[in-house]
């Protein structure tokens, strides 16, 4: 029995398959299942989308780069301002209008208290006024103010960032400023009628005591403008204005002034130490003073009561603002922490590769970079809407016809052997 021959028909024709795989030769044309096979990728390819799973510009915003080669514009100092705080021009303008009205009116009040409540001679004797004891506590609200609103302008101002006091701090304190401003207007108001009424029923003292103490009463001489000690007068007037109070059988003695102070000294509930008078001449002067000095105290003590009521409306205007302020800026903060929460969120995506921002926007994953193995984009992150790769997209092929086989070499014997 002769030995067959080893052959191998099947790596015989596999040679063509594989030229044809690898695409036509320089001889041979084109066949038509690979110019539609190219065709079909082509197109298949411009139609996927350029950057999948690309992060909305709202978001991908936030992630810019800092260092770009384009330099910002510097912000004016009004930009700055404005950005701190878009109502920065009213509010620091009723701070200054609160600052320039307490200097005002504590000028009003200092120059009152300086001359008047807390002379010696104003003291000693009453002489029908209260404001005395009223104005000043006017001084306290005005140096406050000047203290509270100066601190806030500074603040603003001074900080890098021009932030403003804080909504809570100008909560408290302006509250506590026009509760105070309520009490000091009122005093202010009581003080300033006062004044205005002294001396416009014709006579003036001799409300509190008798003839012999000295204070009066003193009569109004329409002639010459001036004031005159009468204390004959002091039964009769005081009698129809204050009722029948004055011992009219006293009206002898009272004729007979003691201007040393030791009948004062004795029985006025406004007795001091030393006497700030040096005789009647001195105590009917200084009444008269007193009278020609009125309508300058008058318009002081009015014009410290109205800066009052300016100072109590602004700084009621700015607690109603700093409570408004108070309420935005905690609901800002929720939102800023969902906000923050929410980027980070994103810029770990992005870290990962689930997203991909738009060009120019931040840090983009180099091209190329397959995927993290074993990442499964819809079950960690659900809430976001994702996209289909480009490779992922069916590819629809051409059908392929087999090569024509060449002839084989074997011999028709050994072929037939070979089949049997």
């Amino acid at each position: 029995m002769s030995q067959r021959p080893q052959v191998s028909p099947v790596m015989e024709s596999a040679q063509p398959a594989r030229a044809a795989e690898a695409g036509p030769s320089t001889t041979a044309p084109s066949h038509p299942a690979t110019t539609h096979q190219q065709t079909t990728t082509t197109s298949t390819t411009e139609t996927a989308p350029a950057h999948p799973n690309i992060v909305p510009a709202s978001i991908s915003s936030t992630f810019a780069p800092t260092g770009t080669t384009a330099q910002a514009e510097p912000l004016t100092l009004n930009d700055q301002l404005n950005a701190a705080d878009r109502k920065w021009k009213w509010k620091i303008g009723m701070r200054i209008i609160i600052v320039l009205v307490s200097i005002i009116g504590m000028g009003c009040v200092a120059w009152i208290v300086a001359n008047f409540t807390t002379s010696a001679k104003y003291k000693y004797f009453d002489w029908d006024t209260d404001d005395q004891f009223l104005i000043p506590w006017l001084l306290i609200t005005f140096v406050l103010s000047i203290i509270w609103s100066s601190a806030c302008i500074a603040v603003f101002f001074m900080r890098k960032t021009h932030e403003p006091m804080v909504p809570g701090a100008q909560v408290g304190i302006d509250l506590i400023l026009w509760l105070a401003y309520v009490g000091t207007a009122l005093c202010a108001v009581a003080a300033t009628m006062s004044v205005a009424s002294w001396g416009n029923s014709g006579q003036i003292g001799g409300r509190y005591s008798y003839s012999s103490y000295n204070e009066g009463p003193w009569s109004y001489s329409a002639g010459n403008n001036s004031w005159t000690y009468s204390p004959e007068s002091s039964s009769s007037s005081s009698d129809s204005y204050y009722g029948s109070w004055t011992d009219s059988s006293s009206s002898s003695s009272s004729s007979e002034r003691s201007c040393n102070g030791s009948s004062s000294s004795s029985y006025s509930y406004r007795s001091y130490e030393v006497y700030p008078f040096s005789g009647c001449e001195d105590i009917d002067a200084y009444v008269n003073t007193l009278w020609q000095t009125k309508g300058a105290r008058f318009n002081s003590e009015l014009t410290a009561c109205v800066c009052q009521f300016i100072a109590l409306f602004l700084h009621l205007t700015l607690f109603v603002w700093a409570c408004v302020d108070t309420h935005r800026r905690r609901k800002g903060k929720t939102g800023k922490d969902a906000e923050k929460l929410a980027a980070e969120i994103i810029q770990n995506m992005i870290k990962t590769g689930a997203v991909v921002p738009p060009p120019n926007q931040a840090h983009m994953r180099p091209m190329g970079q397959p995927m993290p193995h074993g990442f499964q984009q819809n079950q960690q992150y659900p809430q976001y809407p994702q996209y289909q790769v480009p490779h992922s997209h069916p590819v629809q092929q051409a059908p392929q016809t087999q090569a024509p086989q060449p002839a084989s070499r074997i011999p028709p014997h050994e072929q037939s052997a070979l089949v049997s």
